[in-house]
């Protein structure tokens, strides 16, 4: 049997931790499997930041292996640079999106998945602590 969910509560741990880790408030209200999805998609996040930096400090040896050459070696490292940034730029921005994303949708849905629950409590509980005068004129007489 589930319990009562404070959205508060619920709120608070969306912020923080979840912050750090994203699907805490889903989680605690009792949605394992979105809490799961909202991680899934903060470790994507992480995983194209970390690209876009590697293309950032690929671009930044190129742009240096392009003040020393000549001719058309420079061009390519220079042209090599310019892609890097480039690629650092758009991976970069896409998961900084994905991570606020998951973020603020966690603290978006956790009020409604902590009402949910406890709708979920309350139908669990009627089942579970039926009235005793419900069942008593339904036994069969013998």
């Amino acid at each position: 049997m589930s319990k009562e969910r404070s959205q508060t509560v619920g709120v608070m741990l969306a912020i923080f931790p979840g912050v750090l880790i994203h699907g805490t408030g889903n989680y605690y209200a009792g949605k394992e499997e979105r809490a799961k999805e909202l991680l899934e998609e903060e470790g994507y996040s992480v995983l194209f930041m970390g690209i876009g930096v590697g293309l950032f400090f690929l671009g930044l040896n190129s742009q240096d292996s392009a003040d020393d050459s000549k001719g058309a070696v420079k061009t390519f490292h220079q042209a090599s640079s310019i892609l890097s940034f480039t690629g650092a730029a758009i991976t970069g921005v896409i998961g900084v999106f994905m991570f606020f994303d998951s973020w603020f949708r966690d603290i978006y849905e956790t009020p409604a998945a902590c009402r949910q629950a406890d709708v979920d409590w309350d139908e669990e509980w009627d089942e579970d602590f039926s009235s005793p005068d419900e069942d008593f004129g339904n036994e069969k007489k013998r």
